[in-house]
């Protein structure tokens, strides 16, 4: 009898300590998923997509691509291969005036006809456009030039995605030091939907833009390419596929009328 009453209290003891250890351990993973996902200090969300944003983000619009990042059709894409950068002068000129520009530009595409007759040829107006779209990739090379030299803050030619993930939350109005306090701590971040949802698919853009070794840095020619996908086949193919996915409502994989 004396030995089954000490069983039963070394067995009452053992369900004692096991019940302590379970409630600690799930005290110690709550701590830990509150360590691992907590909110970010926010100084003013009404400065959300603000004009920061510009340089980091790759644009929704692309001049001379037929396609809007969103699926839609770009509405200007005729008037941006065929005016080039021409195109934001006409638009701010009279109307009255208009006539005469365009006429101008017919005789500098007339380049066969001495007489300027008006007449073009499908190789003068080819040979135009190809020299317009042109210009709409060397400007988009001289931007992403001048906001690489902006994002690459500590000045080494290479943008690390840490780099960058600060910057787009601070242009969010994420609260920098926490941002900072955060990505060193190797933590998540618990960030509004919109942002999440941005965040993630600019990093999927990031890390299709870098090229071997992958090593989540990107000089001045993969950033261009991150931002600008026109200038790489790989991240053309990157675009149609976002294209299809935001576009696909049944998730079957095809796109119908």
């Amino acid at each position: 009898m004396a030995a089954s009453r000490g069983c039963f209290g070394v067995c009452r003891q053992l369900r004692t300590i096991l019940c302590l250890y379970l409630v600690s351990t799930v005290a110690f993973l709550g701590l830990c998923s509150v360590v691992r996902a907590r909110p970010l200090e926010v100084k003013n969300k009404s400065t959300s997509k603000n004009g920061e944003d510009d340089k980091l983000s790759p644009p929704d619009h692309l001049d001379a691509v037929r396609m809007e990042r969103d699926g839609h059709l770009n509405r200007d894409f005729h008037q941006e291969v065929f005016l080039g950068e021409e195109k934001d002068d006409i638009e701010q000129i009279p109307h009255h005036v208009i006539d005469d520009r365009l006429k101008d530009i017919f005789k500098r595409i007339d380049t066969t006809d001495p007489d300027h007759e008006g007449l073009l040829t499908q190789q003068e107006l080819q040979n135009w456009i190809l020299s317009k779209t042109q210009e709409h990739f060397q400007e988009a090379e001289q931007e992403n030039s001048k906001h690489f030299q902006e994002v690459d803050q500590n000045k080494d030619g290479t943008l690390h995605w840490d780099e960058y993930r600060l910057q787009f939350l601070e242009s969010r109005g994420y609260d920098r030091d926490k941002v900072m306090e955060v990505i060193e701590q190797d933590t998540e971040i618990e960030m509004d939907v919109d942002d999440e949802e941005d965040l993630e698919r600019d990093h999927d853009r990031f890390l299709q833009a870098d090229e071997d070794p992958r090593d989540e840095l990107l000089n001045e020619k993969e950033f261009l390419a991150f931002r600008h996908p026109e200038h790489s086949s790989s991240m053309l193919s990157l675009m149609v596929q976002e294209i299809l996915h935001d576009l696909d409502q049944n998730g079957d994989q095809i796109l119908t009328c």
